[in-house]
């Protein structure tokens, strides 16, 4: 004949929709200076954190690779090459 154990510890869960989707960030700006450019934007609904992608003028937009990950509103890209266009884009996290 089976025998059954004593009952374990209870836990209390709720379950969650998964969180929606970040929205787009939108009105991406920058500033040029020496060898870096800042950029800023506004907040995205439902976001916790920004990726920052960089790719050369003439690559394609799969080119592009993660420069910065910030949870704010503003990047500072540095290291660039000085009369080199670049193309800028953030996606937002969460």
């Amino acid at each position: 004949m089976a025998q059954e154990s004593g009952r374990s510890n209870d836990v209390t869960l709720t379950p969650a929709a998964t969180p929606a989707a970040p929205a787009i960030p939108q009105n991406l700006t920058g500033v040029a200076g020496n060898q870096q450019v800042t950029l800023t934007w506004q907040a995205a609904a439902n976001a916790t954190g920004y990726k920052v992608y960089q790719r050369g003028v003439g690559d394609t937009p799969s080119e592009a690779v993660v420069v910065a990950v910030v949870t704010t509103l503003t990047a500072t890209i540095t290291g660039l090459v000085n009369g080199s266009a670049l193309i800028f884009y953030v996606t937002s996290t969460n």
